[in-house]
């Protein structure tokens, strides 16, 4: 469906079958992540790590980073 708040994209809506696939794929990835992370990293590490993106994040959003343009 056309996306209300900008007409060059498209919102989609995933069936209830690609949501349990899209859930089932973040629990796997969570968990290889965690085994994999968690072997190097130190659990406080980890959390900073995760405030730290989330401020990156945020400021690249402030910066309109990745906003669509043209």
């Amino acid at each position: 469906m056309p996306n209300p708040a900008d007409g060059r994209s498209l919102l989609l809506e995933l069936t209830p079958q690609g949501a349990e696939v899209v859930d089932d794929a973040e629990d796997t990835f969570q968990e290889h992540l965690a085994t994999h992370i968690g072997l190097s990293i130190a659990p406080a590490q980890i959390a900073e790590l995760g405030r730290t993106l989330t401020r990156l994040r945020a400021t690249m959003e402030r910066g309109g980073v990745g906003t669509p343009v043209g």
